[in-house]
């Protein structure tokens, strides 16, 4: 696509919005993600899927599951989208859920830098 393309999509459809779309459709399934190392996977719906890749958060996971869209996201993503945008629950491997305290404290004890 040509710049002025993507100037026009930009400007059609903000980040801003993308991002309220995506944090109401994810409250609304009830995102759920599993801590697994320096990552937070999860299965959505389609169209929350399609809303987190447009909003260019985390890497899409290929799989035969043809009803959800498995996604890998990094930390710093699990915990925007947990913390921030209060849209994500996260579970631990002990299949209990993470309080922000708890997610931040994982993640500052095994990662040197948090931009």
């Amino acid at each position: 696509m040509e710049r002025e393309g993507l100037e026009a999509k930009a400007l059609d459809d903000p980040m801003s919005t993308m991002v309220t779309r995506l944090q109401s459709s994810m409250k609304d399934s009830n995102a759920h993600g599993l801590l697994s190392g320096l990552s937070v996977i999860l299965a959505l719906s389609s169209e929350c899927g399609n809303l987190l890749n447009s909003a260019s958060f985390g890497r899409p996971i290929a799989t035969a599951d043809k009803e959800k869209q498995w996604f890998q996201l990094g930390m710093e993503e699990a915990f925007y989208l947990h913390h921030i945008l209060n849209c994500l629950e996260i579970s631990n491997g002990d299949k209990q859920l993470v309080t922000d305290h708890d997610l931040w404290q994982y993640m500052t004890k095994r990662k040197k830098h948090i931009p």
